[in-house]
């Protein structure tokens, strides 16, 4: 890490979108800032004297041009895009942007429970419909939501899911006692996750070990007329398995905010179910979200400044 004394200023290229506001707040972090926001077709001409760069995607050839970069922030909290590149076998610090999805991803989980739980979806159809008719809803109360992933977003889930009297079971790669969660397991307690859970939800990142985490015989394991829901990364989930799995009336439905392939295609059988919601992988998205992002990267660039350890520094042999 950098001394607090330094010989040159520290050059921050941001290539994300972001207001005149928001590079105002970087330059405002300490004196020794030059501060370049461009776009991303403009990258190149100051690659070479990048040593931070804020950036979503990263390409192999920028690293090549970047002899000075020295920490990269990544504006998603999601990293999988750059697994085995170049900037992940390079020496460079990577942070990512996790813990600031928690509430819009959580809100929007318990939206879609909510919607399963009342029957609210079918509501909506029949008034399109002009349809008067009686459907009688459960309750989410009472009910077991089994939580795969248990940072920040999967905390955030079981909280408010235990606020409306669910049951909560989590999984995490070395379970502990987590709040709003009353049983923790590790990964070899899946199956019995999926048994019990009225409602699955995915919160995990996708790394080798999480690909395909549910497939054929996961969705097997699952209750007969339980609900998925995958906030995580569309790779943790047999697509056509899936499809199979609600055509064939086993599962009662699913709530996907991202896929195998992105967009959706038009072609896919998912988009035509009547018992699958989607969402464009927008779940953790919401006005302002660049502010979020923009005020955890100047808290980093301080403690860059300063020499201090960084926030939400990724872990590469994790892969999140």
């Amino acid at each position: 890490m950098l001394r607090s004394r330094r010989s040159r200023p520290v050059t921050v290229l941001c290539t994300a979108r972001m207001q005149p506001h928001h590079a105002e707040l970087i330059r405002s972090c300490a004196a020794e800032v030059d501060v370049r926001v461009v776009r991303r077709e403009e990258a190149e001409g100051h690659l070479p004297d990048a040593e931070v760069l804020v950036s979503w995607a990263v390409p192999d050839a920028w690293v090549e041009r970047a002899p000075r970069l020295r920490w990269v922030h990544v504006t998603s909290a999601g990293v999988d895009h750059l697994l085995g590149g170049a900037l992940w076998r390079s020496a460079v610090l990577i942070t990512n942007s996790r813990g600031i999805h928690a509430t819009p991803l959580a809100e929007h989980v318990l939206g879609w429970l909510l919607m399963f739980a009342r029957n609210l979806h079918v509501h909506v159809e029949h008034q399109r419909q002009r349809r008067w008719q009686r459907d009688e809803g459960g309750q989410l109360a009472g009910s077991t939501v089994g939580v795969l992933g248990l940072g920040a977003v999967g905390q955030e889930v079981a909280r408010l899911c235990k606020a409306c009297g669910a049951q909560v079971w989590g999984m995490r790669r070395r379970p502990r006692p987590t709040p709003h969660v009353d049983r923790v397991v590790g990964p070899e307690g899946l199956q019995e996750v999926l048994r019990r859970s009225d409602y699955v939800v995915l919160t995990l990142p996708l790394v080798p070990s999480t690909r395909g985490l549910v497939g054929r015989e996961q969705l097997e394991w699952m209750k007969p007329g339980a609900v998925l829901v995958n906030v995580g990364r569309g790779g943790l989930v047999d697509e056509a398995a899936l499809v199979e799995a609600l055509q064939e009336g086993r599962l009662r439905g699913a709530a996907l905010d991202t896929f195998a392939f992105e967009p959706l295609p038009p072609e896919s059988p998912l988009w035509g179910l009547p018992n699958v919601l989607l969402s464009p992988h927008v779940a953790g998205s919401f006005r302002g979200y660049m502010d979020r992002v923009v005020e955890l990267f100047c808290d980093n660039l301080k403690r860059y400044v300063a020499g201090e350890p960084l926030r939400n520094v990724v872990d590469r042999e994790a892969g999140y």
